[in-house]
């Protein structure tokens, strides 16, 4: 297993609970920061977040 620091550890559990849905405003509250913050430190979009971005823009219009 990797060395990964606390920082490392806020930063991956940050974006696994953005990844897995759970809103900013909920991430923020958890982490002790502003939703801003969350936006610009965290909010780093994954590959995985750009196919589901691409798959519910589908399934919205029926594609």
């Amino acid at each position: 297993m990797p060395y990964i620091t606390i920082h490392g550890l806020r930063h991956t559990h940050a974006t696994m609970l953005l990844r897995n849905g759970m809103s900013v405003n909920a991430v923020a509250e958890r982490l002790g920061d502003d939703p801003a913050t969350i936006y610009e430190t965290y909010g780093h979009v994954t590959p995985r977040m750009q196919f589901d971005a691409v798959r519910m823009t589908a399934q919205a219009y029926q594609i």
